[in-house]
Parts: C-alpha cells; sequence; structure tokens
C-alpha cells in the first residue's frame, strides 16, 4: 500500500504552479512580511530572554564576590 507522500508526489509530478504575475508579487510580498515578523519576533524573544538571566548571572557573581568578601 502506498504512502500518502508518495501519492502526493505522484500526483504533483509534471505539475508546475503558474500563478498570474500580481498573484505570485502578492504571494512573495506575504511570505516576505511574514519572514520580517517572525525575524523580530524572535529578537523579541531573544532579548526577553537574554536581559533577564544576563541580570541573574550579573547578580549571582556580585553575591558570590560580597560573600567571599565577608
Amino acid at each position: 500500500m502506498k504512502d500518502f507522500d508518495d501519492i502526493f508526489k505522484e500526483r504533483l509530478e509534471g505539475y508546475e504552479m503558474k500563478l498570474p504575475s500580481s498573484d505570485r508579487d502578492a504571494f512573495l510580498n506575504r511570505r516576505a512580511t511574514r519572514e520580517r515578523f517572525a525575524r523580530r519576533r524572535r529578537n523579541l524573544l531573544g532579548l526577553a530572554v537574554g536581559l533577564p538571566a544576563a541580570l541573574a548571572i550579573i547578580c549571582a557573581i556580585l553575591f558570590c564576590i560580597y560573600l567571599l568578601s565577608k
């Protein structure tokens, strides 16, 4: 018995997607916008995780220095 992926690939063989140029441009613009926002979300997530982590490490180091100086 054939797998769903194999059947899907067979049906798509030789099929070429032809969109009017305006549709294709709109699709490419939407995809570029989506990718740009995805990158921005990843950057914000990195800041949201990275800054508190860095602050916690700095506080831990300062606390160890404080304890060692006593």
